[in-house]
């Protein structure tokens, strides 16, 4: 199932809702965007999560204020 998604391109249209959800919603915050970390730390992701470094998916993780 998420093979499809991927080779028919609908992840990006998942980026792109969900920066429209956060853009001006002061309801929300942004616990952990594990995508950032990697790409901020990617040595330190190497070494303790080389399975992740494939750059293949994500998590967003949402607290309401």
């Amino acid at each position: 199932f998420s093979l499809f998604f991927l080779l028919v391109g609908v992840f990006w249209n998942v980026s792109y809702l969900g920066r429209a959800f956060l853009q001006y919603n002061d309801t929300f915050e942004v616990i952990l965007f594990d995508d950032y970390l990697a790409q901020r730390h990617a040595e330190t992701f190497q070494r303790s999560l080389p399975a992740f470094s494939g750059g293949l998916g994500g998590s967003l993780w949402l607290r309401r204020r």
